[in-house]
């Protein structure tokens, strides 16, 4: 935790106000990604807020940050980030020297590698480039349905409206042991989409709930297909 402190003042010395840069939109920034990996050699900053979190064993080496426009993963060679981000917190990232890669649909940056493999950031170098300039009350929620979910909204924070659990009644996961659990759409009954559930959660031995409901939860990308992250079933509201 003191090399994190450390890191911390290093980092908001190194980082600045971001004076001089250019403040890019989420969508801005990753619409640079053309098909192939590309290192940005102009000053730009991008600023948005942490909608992810590795302490149930997910999102390992991940930060997701998003703004209204849309969001991105920043690559961090780091296994307890939650030790240094939380949901909510708001960041500025300054963007030169990163490489940004495609990942399935959505786009990821760090550092260049070899062919189309995007590396990690080492932790001392996210360190530099990030700047918590605030925590947001409320994060930004985009509500939409399964069948309209797109590239996007990929690593942003989603309503999934009008929903039903295949597996109402189960329990979330047996322990140490992450699932995926079906969402169906109420009325159109053949559009799916998986949740993923950590078996390191501390709700896994509660039941799935019943009924129709709207998930929240961040959308990722995983085996050529969409999946949610659901941090909490606090973020699962069963309509009447």
């Amino acid at each position: 935790m003191l090399f994190v402190l450390v890191g911390l003042l290093v980092g908001c010395e190194m980082c600045g106000d971001g004076e001089g840069a250019e403040v890019l939109s989420m969508r801005a920034l990753t619409s640079r990604y053309e098909g192939y990996p590309q290192t940005i050699t102009d000053r730009v900053v991008v600023e948005g807020e942490v909608v992810s979190t590795d302490r149930s064993g997910e999102n390992y080496n991940r930060v997701m940050v998003q703004d209204p426009s849309g969001g991105a993963i920043f690559m961090v060679d780091c296994d307890t980030l939650h030790l240094l981000h939380s949901i909510g917190d708001r960041l500025r990232i300054e963007c030169r020297g990163l490489t940004i890669g495609g990942y399935g649909r959505g786009v990821r940056l760090g550092l260049e590698g070899e062919g189309e493999q995007i590396k990690t950031l080492t932790l001392a170098d996210w360190l530099t480039r990030s700047e918590m300039i605030g925590v947001s009350k409320e994060l930004y929620t985009n509500p939409t349905t399964i069948g309209t979910l797109s590239a996007a909204h990929l690593y942003t924070r989603v309503v999934i409206e009008g929903v039903r659990f295949e597996d109402a009644g189960d329990e979330w996961a047996e322990e140490s042991e992450s699932i995926s659990r079906k969402i169906v759409d109420n009325i159109h009954t053949t559009d799916t989409l998986q949740v993923r559930v950590s078996g390191y959660s501390e709700f896994r031995g509660e039941r799935i709930p019943s009924g129709v409901c709207d998930v929240v939860g961040v959308l990722d990308y995983f085996g050529n297909n969409y999946q949610l992250l659901l941090a909490s079933p606090d973020l699962i509201f069963v309509r009447e």
